[in-house]
């Protein structure tokens, strides 16, 4: 399943409730920031529900929050800085072209997310995208 939200917490969290109240089963949100994530586990520890025994989060930005919340966000992290500097030489370096590119993420597990087996872990990861997974 799929549900487009706003990148706010708010947004995630009336979308997730709307989900919980019209009673659709799921074990787990993957969400394309942090903040995003933030809003989905806000909506599923109002409802009683528990993260990770019930429903598992996972962000993506490794955001300071992610950190800070309760319990801890697994979340991907991405090289912010490299893709900085990806961009500006893209931009400014005369003759280069790149319409897109394939940069290294990490999976930072922490406590939102339920047990998985190493095979579990990466068994969604393209072969040839980096598959780095490490415990914060």
């Amino acid at each position: 399943m799929q549900a487009s939200v706003e990148f706010e917490l708010d947004s995630a969290d009336a979308v997730v409730s709307q989900i919980l109240r019209e009673g659709i089963a799921f074990d787990g949100v993957v969400a394309a920031s942090d903040i995003i994530v933030l809003g989905a586990l806000k909506s599923v520890q109002r409802s009683g529900r528990s993260v990770p025994g019930d429903i598992s989060v996972v962000g993506y930005d490794d955001m300071l929050l992610s950190r800070l919340s309760s319990p801890k966000l697994t979340t991907f992290r991405q090289d912010v800085p490299g893709a900085g500097r990806l961009l500006v030489a893209t931009l400014f370096e005369p003759g280069r072209r790149e319409t897109s590119a394939l940069l290294p993420t990490e999976l930072v597990v922490r406590e939102s997310r339920a047990a998985l087996t190493q095979s579990d872990r990466f068994s969604a990861f393209d072969s040839s995208a980096r598959k780095t997974g490490i415990v914060d």
